[in-house]
């Protein structure tokens, strides 16, 4: 079973908050399923003004910041321009490999997910 892809989940929240459940239903057993749903959804509604009031705070604060940030999304947006495509290798990838080391529940669940697909 191919994955979903995240990306444009990430970019367009509409169609992530229409998504979610399908995925959540995809990789989740049916016991867990409104369990992950509420606490995610109230996780993020909580986290959300959060992050955002912590991120402007320094910004008011320190109106340098932003060409700061500016420069950075400039630097990455080129890098992103020039990368080649063709050898992207998930598992390389440190951020990939700490996240999974960290959350060894996905390796689990995509267990599970293609154990119910394989019956």
């Amino acid at each position: 079973m191919q994955q979903p892809p995240v990306t444009p989940l990430l970019l367009r929240p509409r169609l992530a908050a229409r998504a979610l459940p399908t995925i959540i239903k995809s990789v989740t057993p049916s016991e867990y399923q409104h369990r992950v749903l509420f606490w995610g959804l109230l996780g993020s509604l909580v986290l959300r003004p959060i992050s955002i009031a912590t991120g402007a705070a320094p910004l008011s604060n320190f109106h340098c910041l932003i060409y700061v940030f500016g420069a950075f999304l400039v630097v990455r947006g080129v890098k992103v321009y020039f990368q080649d495509d063709e050898n992207k290798e998930p598992k390389k990838n440190l951020a990939v490999r700490l996240f999974e080391r960290w959350s060894a529940i996905l390796s689990i669940l995509r267990l599970r997910v293609h154990e119910s697909c394989a019956v």
